[in-house]
């Protein structure tokens, strides 16, 4: 038994995990190195939590309650739900070449979600587990041995008075003192490790990592790698609105320096906003200058040089702006088969030899993935 407090959970035989399966357990040859990702949003003016399960493009799948997890998509889970590790169900044409066997062995792990509007979430299972220390066994021990722990400590809600101010002026008080001491300055778990600044439109990666959206899709256009672990990036970052929030409250709102990056921040999203409405006014519009369908072969090799350039220096909305001139868009991904995505990778000059399916290639749910990191990242 286990007990996260508002804290985003990898379940995987990784020793990297929250939740890390011993892989001297029969039944764990189900499981991926990171299976799943359990993580908490914030609704009603930060007062209730929602616990969300989202299956991180795992091999043999993953189910609630045995209502199978789309691959790369999240469900919300309640308290008693029990999660599989595992398919329930399994489809007769399936790209996945090794598909688990319905009589395989399956992990099973029940959820039960308790504390102030949610907060903490309870993870029971029979299995083995390796030995972590980022997950606090049931009943909770506090520990401060560190000042990363007395963050943690400040960022955590504590029980509140009944007056219930979301969160404590106790809390600010706390947070903001140790923030104050120099030593503190890279301990702060609400700081990005890349630009070592409190996150401003933070994403969160597969692996559990965090950083502020700038810092990580300008990484993702030289190198498709997490900042810190270095693992590949594959699967689409997520949005942690829980950080951002929690930023918003505890940072002290009058001091200059976040105030100048709040104030970045937002005017670098309107130029963008700006310039991506420029491009889709002239490409898709008034089609002034138009551009060829990358759902179809470029034998100028011309065309591909000269897009691979425009977006090799493009993020965010502008970024999809200029895949939306050639055609490139979340719609059209899912709905082409393999030939038109092989195509559009080949155009937009797209590395497609990471995964082969049964010796043929990349498998569809690869090349999906991959254009789709192309869309939004690199």
């Amino acid at each position: 038994m286990f007990t996260f407090d508002l804290t985003p959970v990898c379940i995987g035989r990784s020793r990297d995990c929250e939740l890390s399966l011993s892989s001297d357990v029969s039944s764990s040859r189900v499981v991926s190195k990171k299976h799943a990702r359990l993580y908490p949003c914030m609704f009603e003016n930060n007062q209730q939590v929602r616990w969300f399960l989202k299956d991180l493009d795992s091999k043999h799948g993953t189910s609630v309650n045995g209502v199978d997890v789309k691959s790369d998509s999240s469900v919300q889970v309640f308290d008693g739900d029990v999660i599989v590790l595992a398919r329930q169900s399994h489809p007769p044409h399936d790209d996945d070449q090794d598909n688990a066997n319905p009589s395989s062995p399956s992990i099973s792990i029940k959820c039960h979600l308790h504390g102030r509007g949610n907060a903490l979430l309870t993870l029971i299972t029979s299995t083995s587990l390796n030995q972590r220390h980022s997950a606090l066994p049931h009943p909770h021990k506090p520990s401060h041995s560190t000042d990363k722990r007395k963050f943690h400590a400040a960022t955590s809600s504590p029980r509140q008075p009944s007056s219930g101010r979301p969160p404590s002026d106790v809390v600010k008080k706390r947070f903001r003192s140790l923030e104050a001491d120099p030593a503190n300055h890279d301990e702060s778990p609400l700081k990005c490790p890349v630009c070592f600044e409190f996150f401003v439109d933070s994403l969160t990666l597969a692996c559990s990592h965090t950083f502020c959206g700038g810092c990580l899709r300008s990484w993702l256009l030289q190198s498709l790698t997490c900042p810190t672990c270095r693992v590949g990036v594959t699967d689409v970052p997520v949005h942690t609105r829980a950080l951002d929030n929690l930023c918003m409250q505890l940072v002290d709102p009058t001091d200059a320096a976040w105030m100048l990056r709040q104030q970045t921040w937002h005017a670098e999203a309107a130029r963008l906003t700006k310039k991506a409405k420029k491009i889709r006014h002239a490409f898709l519009e008034t089609k002034a200058l138009p551009w060829p369908n990358v759902w179809t072969t470029w034998h100028d090799t011309r065309d591909r040089e000269v897009f691979s350039q425009t977006v090799s220096v493009a993020i965010g909305q502008v970024r999809e702006a200029w895949c939306e001139a050639v055609g490139l868009t979340e719609a059209a991904i899912d709905s082409h088969g393999k030939a038109k995505l092989l195509v559009a990778s080949s155009n937009l000059l797209v590395a497609t030899n990471g995964r082969t399916h049964r010796g043929d290639g990349p498998s569809t749910d690869y090349l999906r993935h991959r254009l789709r990191m192309f869309l939004r990242y690199g």
